[in-house]
């Protein structure tokens, strides 16, 4: 919709991913508990509405220390699970893993609640897995499926199995059981936040609002309501 203004905090971080963005030179992330973005979402004389994403290394899940664990769990409205396929399966999985039992430490391990919250598992650095799951080809499948007899599959069904089928073939299938196990509300995308090798200059990303928006489209999301894709 028309009108929303918008306020970036900390502003500093916000600026540091704008330059990595021009430059095309991105910083692996080293800190040990979670680097905060919150973007403040104004219309009018509406409440503003918060949406705050948690940027959490994987190897925060190495460690097993109390003052490490990721309170935030409690209240996460979605969770975003990133699976390069570029790293180790095992270390994947091990790390998936951690997480959950993380999460389950934190919520409780007899409640359902956290398998309730929508996941996207982000398969990252697709551009150098385009022509399995690039997007222009995942959709021209998608077309052929539909135009034959066999097509039977929605879009975002047909994107799942592409996507579970693609993390498999590459031994990723523990990394998919574990995710699938612990929760039952899942959305499979490939993304590129970068659209190109490492220092290749500015982002030409692909597929990164398409996880961002289906987590919005929940009816626990306020967001809904005034941030819709076009």
């Amino acid at each position: 919709q028309h009108g929303i203004t918008y306020e970036e905090t900390p502003r500093d971080a916000f600026e540091t991913l704008d330059e990595w963005f021009e430059s095309g030179n991105a910083e692996a992330i080293t800190e040990t508990n979670a680097s905060m973005y919150s973007i403040i979402h104004s219309t009018g004389n509406s409440t503003p509405i918060q949406m705050t994403v948690y940027d959490i290394a994987g190897e925060v899940f190495d460690f097993a220390e109390a003052d490490l664990q990721q309170q935030q769990f409690r209240y996460c409205e979605g969770f975003l699970i990133v699976i390069d396929p570029t790293a180790s399966a095992v270390y994947v999985s091990e790390t998936i893993a951690n997480f959950i039992n993380s999460l389950d430490e934190i919520m409780g391990k007899q409640t359902t609640k956290a398998a309730t919250v929508p996941v996207a598992a982000i398969i990252t650095k697709s551009d150098l897995y385009k022509r399995e799951i690039g997007l222009p080809r995942i959709r021209a499948t998608f077309r052929d499926l539909e135009n034959s007899e066999s097509g039977a599959l929605g879009y975002s069904d047909y994107l799942n199995h592409v996507c579970c089928t693609f993390l498999t073939n590459h031994g990723f299938d523990n990394a998919v059981n574990l995710i699938e196990l612990e929760f039952s509300n899942i959305r499979y995308f490939p993304v590129s936040a970068m659209g190109h090798a490492m220092e290749e200059g500015q982002y030409e990303p692909w597929g990164v609002l398409d996880p961002v928006f289906w987590l919005m489209s929940h009816e626990n999301c306020q967001l809904r309501e005034i941030v819709k894709q076009s």
